[in-house]
């Protein structure tokens, strides 16, 4: 499965929603721009043979390995080829947009390998080609939780990463939990670029920097983890995760006694805590408790498989 979710300009709000909900806004032009990001996304996936199976406002859902049965040997590799052409064409679109002095859009994408079931749904007159099954859900929310990594964001679970590992640039980029969709904690990964495109020195080094950052992280060193993401200030983990670390600094957060080193994504705070949209907001803007599940995490106890 590869979920994209595209963010819109400010003026446009955050989702399709938002879009027709607010005064002032062009619901034409809002539409346009949907429709654009749409296509590029819908012929990436044809592109890699891969199945677009809904446009759900500005998210693209697309499948790789069904209807048809295959062997599941390049469905991983086919599913993140997709994501890089797609990624591809959203950087020639923004710059158009920038030369029409017009803002950006922002495109986030998660590939996750799993089992579905598959199948028509509807009734005579009127049916669609889905997939159902977890890893539907755990890709929507990677898709979702991409945007707090900075700028765009193509993520991997650690299965696909392994099934890709030699065709692409990739980095190791967090341990997250998804309440309610995964009793596990799940290891995500950036895609970066195809493999014949080695990284920079610059990139090597900024790479470096975040992996003892995060190693620092996790060991409850805010502080140290923050003086480390300070060696590559332009490498968007590393700001990410000094943005993260920042509020345990200040005491505007606390760590639970027993957090074992798995992140909630901030767009997954609500579901955590069984509040309201509105409530999440205000607790975000307030500093959390950043509380840890049942399920620990550790270098013996590998995440959950994706």
């Amino acid at each position: 499965i590869v979920h994209f979710t595209v963010r819109a300009p400010a003026a446009f709000g955050f989702n399709a929603a938002s879009v027709f909900s607010h005064s002032g806004h062009d619901p034409v032009q809002a539409l346009k721009v949907m429709n654009e990001a749409s296509m590029h996304i819908g012929k990436s996936i044809l592109k890699e043979e891969g199945v677009v199976l809904r446009y759900t406002g500005m998210a693209v859902i697309g499948c790789f390995g069904v209807p048809f049965a295959s062997t599941g040997a390049d469905d991983a590799l086919r599913a993140c080829r997709a994501a890089l052409r797609a990624y591809d064409k959203f950087l020639v679109l923004n710059k158009k947009r920038r030369e029409a002095a017009q803002d950006e859009l922002a495109l986030s994408a998660a590939v996750v390998v799993g089992d579905v079931t598959s199948g028509t749904i509807g009734f005579e007159k009127l049916e669609e080609y889905t997939v159902m099954g977890p890893v539907v859900e755990v890709a929507k929310r990677l898709a979702d939780a991409a945007e707090e990594y900075g700028g765009t964001r193509l993520l991997l679970t650690d299965h696909v990463m392994k099934d890709v590992a030699a065709h692409f640039v990739t980095r190791e980029a967090d341990v997250v939990r998804l309440p309610g969709v995964s009793a596990d904690p799940v290891r995500v990964h950036m895609l970066n670029n195809l493999a014949k495109t080695p990284p920079t020195g610059e990139e090597v080094k900024a790479a470096g920097v975040y992996k003892e950052a995060y190693a620092l992280y996790q060991a409850r060193e805010m502080e140290a983890a923050i003086d480390k993401c300070a060696e590559a200030p332009n490498d968007h983990l590393c700001k990410a995760l000094r943005e993260r670390c920042l509020p345990f600094v200040s005491g505007a957060a606390r760590l639970e006694v027993d957090w074992d080193g798995a992140w909630v994504p901030h767009s997954l705070w609500h579901a955590r805590n069984g509040a309201s949209d509105a409530d999440a907001d205000r607790a975000d803007s307030a500093g959390h408790e950043h509380r840890a599940d049942d399920v620990p995490v550790s270098d013996d106890a590998p995440a959950a498989d994706c």
